[in-house]
């Protein structure tokens, strides 16, 4: 299918912005001419004690239609850990505001290609207590593969593209791609720039009253080790420049009302170490 004049626009800005230096708040578009207001609360089942049931993060977004082929996306994530840390200090909660996003979706939503280019803002501020700390790694976990949103003094520049087709039988394909730059905001001269290609597919079905959906994600780390994918052993460092997940969604449309549940479980270790899965419900209200 050849793209439409945005998305050819839209290709031809993306080279001009990755080399001076954004996958959008949800991973899939669906949301096929309507406008709509989500939110989302992810928990994830972390191992060990301690922790919280109120434990995880909030995702409120929304993808509105600004003109023909064109929609603004935008998120503004927040954290939230509360942890019993024993003796003397006992239970302590935190609440954080992670790093908004805002971007455009390019493309004709009758069509089977869009693309976004988007921007997350560097809002949240280094950590300074324990409990601090640990409620931005419960962000980082709750969304690991974009962990991003969540990371303390980090500036986001993504795009993707984004393929979706649904047969007449409502049998769902989708597929996308791209890269993410996460440029460090501390000060720090010796911080380094960080690029990851992310990927994912999916297979589904869609209806007008459902959808039902798994799908499989990955991100792999371009340039050299990053301190988040490190696992150090006493014989030293390797790098995981792979991460996978896959995800199962289910999502009910009454009308204007869509709720949905999702459960994504991540395949490597490092991960899985600290978190058997991610559980997300959410809502949206689609007009």
């Amino acid at each position: 299918m050849r793209p439409t004049r945005a998305m050819r626009s839209l290709l031809m800005l993306a080279p001009l912005v990755l080399p001076s230096v954004a996958r959008a708040q949800r991973y899939w578009h669906d949301e096929q001419g309507r406008n709509a207001l989500r939110i989302d609360f992810g928990k994830p089942f972390l191992k060990g004690e301690g922790d919280s049931w109120l434990t995880g993060a909030i995702l409120p977004s929304m993808s509105i239609r600004a003109g023909e082929g064109i929609r603004v996306e935008a998120d503004v994530p927040f954290m939230r850990a509360g942890y019993d840390f024993g003796g003397t200090v006992g239970d302590k909660s935190s609440f954080r505001v992670g790093n908004p996003y805002i971007g455009l979706r390019i493309g004709d939503d009758t069509k089977m290609w869009s693309g976004t280019l988007g921007f997350r803002v560097p809002l949240n501020a280094k950590p300074d207590t324990p409990i601090a700390s640990r409620t931005v790694s419960v962000g980082t976990l709750t969304t690991f593969d974009e962990y991003e949103a969540y990371e303390s003094n980090t500036m986001t520049v993504r795009t993707n593209m984004e393929a979706r087709w649904v047969s007449a039988n409502h049998v769902l394909l989708g597929a996308k791609a791209g890269p993410s730059v996460l440029i460090t905001t501390d000060g720090n001269p010796q911080a380094q720039t960080d690029i990851f290609f992310d990927y994912g597919g999916r297979l589904g079905y869609e209806s007008e009253g459902s959808q039902f959906t798994v799908a499989l994600t990955g991100r792999y780390l371009v340039t050299p080790a990053d301190r988040k994918f490190e696992r150090c052993q006493d014989s030293g460092c390797s790098v995981q420049r792979f991460h996978h997940a896959a995800t199962g969604t289910v999502e009910l449309r009454y009308g204007t009302l869509r709720p949905r549940l999702s459960l994504r479980i991540p395949f490597n270790k490092d991960i899985r170490d600290i978190t058997g899965g991610i559980l997300t419900v959410g809502l949206s209200v689609a007009r």
